[in-house]
């Protein structure tokens, strides 16, 4: 039996010109236990999929199938909020000639907290001829975390991008399992400084009470883009300075859940 399940919503958008119904037919991981049909009338279809990780941790992940007619637009926040990771679809055929991938991808930023998202860029026939490098641009340029070429015959492929979404979504809520597999990678350098971070700001700073040790982990391990900025900051002054303490009794420092959830939050 595995440690550790979570449930967490996903959600699976495609741009007018891909095909993204192979998938959902062909990876073995997804089922449609609700009868799809009856759900297209609000613009959305459930079906539900399941990654295990060497019996470790168990995600389910209930994924919101979305129609993309602009006759949704308005159920659109109502779609994404809540989500923990998003499938994004188009035709990889097309990528030059379509400015609706951005449009969506700035969607789903908008709607959502950062979380991460693949790109699937989808082939009626065989993708020799597609410059994967190019479609990889897609990752630097829209801030995405993957970017995958599933064609028409390619069925393990679809269970390869389901597990790869799995996986960052786990890396991204911070779980146990997922936030030591990152420290066991981390470069004897690098585990130094992991430690120095964790020592120093081990304590609240209004308080004085102890910072729960997943919350710190959840911190530094973190992919928001703003919370990366924020730890790079803190790693740098903590590699210039020993002591954060000022002349005027000012201390710097990692507000513990309570303290922040007073301080910071309405």
């Amino acid at each position: 039996m595995p440690n550790s399940s979570y449930k967490l919503k996903v959600i699976s958008i495609a741009t007018s010109d891909s095909n993204k119904s192979f998938f959902f037919h062909n990876c073995l991981e997804v089922h449609d236990p609700f009868f799809s049909n009856s759900f297209k009338t609000v613009g959305v279809s459930l079906k539900i999929a399941k990654y295990e990780e060497s019996n470790e941790e168990t995600l389910t992940m209930a994924v919101w199938d979305i129609n993309s007619s602009k006759r949704f637009d308005f159920l659109y926040p109502t779609f994404f909020r809540g989500a923990a990771g998003c499938l994004l679809f188009f035709n990889a055929s097309n990528y030059d000639k379509s400015d609706s991938l951005e449009q969506w991808i700035n969607k789903i930023r908008e709607y959502t907290n950062y979380i991460p998202i693949i790109l699937i860029g989808t082939c009626l026939k065989n993708g020799n001829d597609i410059d994967l490098a190019v479609l990889k641009k897609y990752v630097a340029e829209f801030n995405v975390d993957d970017v995958y070429l599933l064609e028409n015959n390619d069925i393990p492929q679809c269970t390869t991008i389901l597990n790869s979404l799995a996986l960052k979504i786990l890396e991204n809520i911070g779980t146990k399992f997922t936030i030591e597999k990152l420290k066991n990678h981390l470069s004897a350098e690098e585990r130094e400084l992991y430690n120095k971070f964790i020592n120093r700001f081990s304590t609240c700073p209004i308080c004085k009470k102890s910072n729960h040790l997943t919350y710190l982990n959840r911190f530094y391990f973190s992919k928001v883009p703003n919370v990366v900025q924020l730890r790079k900051s803190l790693l740098s002054l903590l590699i210039k300075m020993n002591d954060f303490k000022y002349p005027n009794e000012i201390a710097l420092g990692i507000p513990c859940c309570r303290c922040h959830d007073k301080f910071f939050t309405n």
